[in-house]
């Protein structure tokens, strides 16, 4: 399949379609395909309103730095979610720093192209919207759990979120790479130090068992009914 084949299909399954309005069309001859190292800044907080890039594959990160220099976690950004668009969308400087934390891979198109695109095409305009409120959806809940529980539960919650489900056993959930307890500390915006004390306990409680390279987190059947 050649890189135009990859475009195309990528746009046609962000949008939904079985059919080109020629939209699709017109998206593909304006994007560029680039693959990015880990590390590679995307985007800078603050930086003017630019490019709107598809993520195909790989992870990054949204992230802000404070005056000081400490980074606050935002979110974890995956393959089918595009990022740049709120500038777009405003034309006002990029509001955080979008960080690769693997090889990635993701189609850029021109900020004026994205927009132009929502102004002609209402399913285009439809999966964005779609996009955005589950984004919305999902800050909303890590705004409650910030405001309302403990650390420890803040904790698993954010363990739950990077697991996956257990093949073989329906209380056991997966994380396939453990995260480091600095990382942990910084998404759900506490100290490493309590972060490293939480989930000490988690560990004595049973709810979370370490292994050499993941981690298995626990969640009983009467939780999950």
């Amino acid at each position: 399949m050649s890189s135009l084949e990859k475009i195309e299909n990528a746009w046609r399954q962000f949008c939904n379609f079985d059919e080109d309005d020629g939209s699709i069309s017109y998206l593909t001859s304006q994007s560029e395909w680039l693959k990015i190292a880990p590390d590679h800044e995307l985007i800078s907080q603050a930086g003017p309103n630019g490019p709107v890039y598809l993520i195909l594959s790989g992870k990054l990160k949204s992230v802000r730095y404070s005056r000081n220099g400490h980074e606050i976690w935002l979110s974890e950004i995956k393959p089918g979610t595009l990022v740049g668009e709120i500038s777009a969308l405003t034309d006002q400087v990029r509001s955080s720093h979008i960080i690769a934390t693997a090889a990635s891979e993701v189609i850029k198109i021109n900020n004026q192209v994205f927009t132009q695109t929502l102004k002609t095409s209402g399913q285009f305009g439809y999966s964005v919207s779609r996009m955005l409120a589950n984004r919305l959806k999902h800050t909303s809940t890590l705004l409650e759990e910030l405001m309302s529980l403990e650390t420890g539960n803040r904790l698993h919650a954010e363990l739950m979120r990077l697991a996956r489900p257990s093949a073989e056993d329906t209380e056991l959930y997966i994380v396939d790479t453990a995260p480091t307890v600095s990382e942990l500390a910084t998404r759900i915006h506490t100290t490493r130090e309590t972060a490293s004390r939480e989930l000490s306990k988690l560990i004595q409680r049973g709810l979370v068992k370490r292994e050499p390279t993941r981690m298995l987190i626990v969640v009983p059947a009467s939780r999950n009914a």
